[in-house]
């Protein structure tokens, strides 16, 4: 993500409020090929994380693009 993606992101949470915001960010979305490939080489709070980050893709619809 550059600098014009998260400036867009920056004003349309601006203009929606940040309470009514929830802004996730990951390597690939896990809807579509799943984070924990390659746990075996990860720490446990890294492993915990991808797995909080999957939740809350999962709340989400996948979309076809």
């Amino acid at each position: 993500m550059g600098d014009i993606a998260v400036e867009e992101l920056f004003v349309l949470v601006n203009k929606v409020g940040v309470h009514h915001a929830s802004v996730v960010i990951a390597p690939h979305d896990p809807r579509l090929q799943p984070l924990d490939g390659f746990a075996d080489n990860l720490p446990r709070w890294a492993v915990e994380l991808y797995a909080d980050i999957s939740r809350e893709f999962a709340k989400y619809p996948k979309q076809d693009i």
